[in-house]
């Protein structure tokens, strides 16, 4: 209680101060804020909700909070389902990052600063007239801080790596309110470093500048195929992984099944397809995806043309949109690719499923089984590297995002028994037959996975040390608790 209070009487205080900035319970502002969550369990209580409009006013809260010694919380764009990533309860304070909107492109074009508070659908309006784009997220509605400071996947990555690689600059508030610009080159490289792929424990971000790259030609879509041909499915992603993004980095596909009980008995097999053409017409018929298309893989229904980012994030987003406000989960699973790799994963998941969930109200189990190839790991590697560290001897991997989506609360405990018992059986089968890797993609990971332990041991020592260096008191990681924090790693 008495830390309530603390919250509670800070909260008015800084009202006071920041009128325009400081939004209390029960208001309009308060509660549109508090249900800007893709995962309808993190609408918490917090104290207030303060709307920061510059590096400055992040500083200025980050002090008070750090002397009165007030938990706080950050959100971006609010679509990371772990608990409490991204608010917190009356104890503490939201900093919620919806007022950082600020786009600028350089003259040159090469570089665009982006505020935190954008989501990649508003980045992609911005660059539509320009013919150029940014490896940012898949989905629109996706915040851009929470991607890039989790190492980002792209349709872009099989070109430029992770996200995070194409950030050239970070500014960031500091533990202390400093505000500093982090680069590959400057004195503060190891926290520009940190900041691809390490979360959260280093500071607040108030600005990414990313590397821009020509686009003029991007081709993307959606195609639905018969569930009857779940295997050729699967075959085609295995086949992309080993031969397909290899010989052509500018191709990239996300296959998904969706269990859908209420509208069918059986998964439905889907794919995103995209193709980065050097000219007008490449994407047509392009070889890197003729195994997702007739006539090896008939589609059902095709939205594959030609578009920029931003017309395919209006086609998507309304979908993606639908589903917000549900009870959200991810859970993150990657495996070393093999014919083996992807048959066993989907067979896995979806036989647990219809056994385990079927009668779930509303309930939604999709299973991406996401490529990641041996270019886009080097490219993630080259110069600095990242914290990730990935392998490149290892690559091509799948990576694996188990998503679920159901409305009752009654239903919880049924989802995580679900997970549980699954994902036993996934690393079981996969253990024993040496396909499974220790490495966790952080943006699809279920709170509790252990993100962290499956970096190198040496890139982990060294996100520690980065760590205190910028941190010694601990402010990101005690006062700032949500997330996945570096100094939680047993050594």
């Amino acid at each position: 209680m008495k830390r309530e209070a603390t919250a509670a009487q800070t909260c008015l205080q800084l009202q006071s101060q920041y009128p325009s900035k400081v939004a209390l319970p029960n208001t309009t502002e308060y509660i549109y804020e508090n249900s800007e969550y893709w995962n309808v369990l993190n609408s918490l209580s917090p104290a207030c909700i303060v709307n920061p409009s510059s590096a400055d006013d992040v500083s200025a809260f980050v002090k008070t909070f750090t002397g009165a010694e007030i938990p706080f919380a950050v959100r971006g764009g609010g679509h990371m389902t772990a608990l409490d990533s991204n608010n917190i309860n009356s104890t503490g304070i939201l900093i919620s990052a919806d007022n950082l909107t600020s786009l600028a492109l350089s003259d040159d074009k090469q570089t665009l600063s982006v505020g935190p508070g954008n989501r990649w659908v508003d980045v992609y309006q911005y660059l539509s007239p320009y013919g150029i784009a940014v490896p940012g997220g898949r989905i629109g509605i996706v915040g851009v801080p929470g991607l890039l400071l989790g190492g980002g996947m792209s349709y872009f990555s099989g070109q430029y790596g992770f996200s995070s690689t194409s950030v050239k600059a970070y500014e960031v508030v500091l533990a202390n309110g400093e505000i500093v610009t982090a680069t590959a080159n400057n004195s503060f490289s190891d926290l520009h470093w940190a900041l691809k792929g390490g979360g959260n424990s280093f500071g607040i971000v108030t600005r990414f500048d990313l590397q821009t790259h020509p686009a003029p030609y991007t081709y993307i879509g959606m195609n639905a195929y018969n569930p009857l041909e779940i295997s050729q499915w699967l075959d085609a992603i295995y086949n992309f992984a080993t031969y397909g993004q290899t010989e052509y980095p500018e191709a990239a596909v996300i296959p998904f099944s969706n269990y859908i009980p209420n509208l069918s008995p059986v998964p439905v097999p889907t794919t995103i397809v995209f193709y980065d053409s050097k000219t007008p017409l490449g994407g047509v018929n392009a070889t890197a995806l003729q195994n997702f298309s007739a006539p090896r893989l008939t589609p059902l229904t095709s939205t594959y043309v030609k578009r920029d980012m931003y017309a395919w994030s209006q086609e998507l987003d309304p979908a993606s949109s639908a589903l917000k406000g549900d009870r959200q989960r991810f859970h993150a699973l990657t495996a070393f690719n093999s014919p083996d790799t992807v048959q066993t994963i989907h067979n896995t998941f979806m036989a647990v499923a219809e056994q385990m969930i079927s009668i779930v109200t509303g309930v939604e189990a999709a299973l991406a089984i996401m490529p990641v190839s041996k270019n886009w790991v080097e490219q993630s590697n080259a110069g600095a590297g990242d914290p990730m560290g990935l392998d490149e001897s290892k690559a091509p991997y799948i990576f694996v995002e188990q998503s679920l989506t159901w409305g009752l609360p009654v239903d919880d405990a049924t989802i995580e028994n679900f997970v549980t018992v699954v994902n036993q059986q996934l690393n079981a089968v996969l253990d024993a037959k040496g396909l499974k890797s220790s490495f966790l993609y952080l943006n699809d990971a279920d709170g509790g996975q252990p993100v962290f332990q499956g970096y190198k041991p040496e890139n982990v020592a060294k996100l520690k040390a980065i760590r205190e260096k910028y941190d010694p008191k601990r402010i990101y990681t005690d006062l700032m608790p949500g997330g996945w924090k570096v100094a939680d790693v047993e050594s």
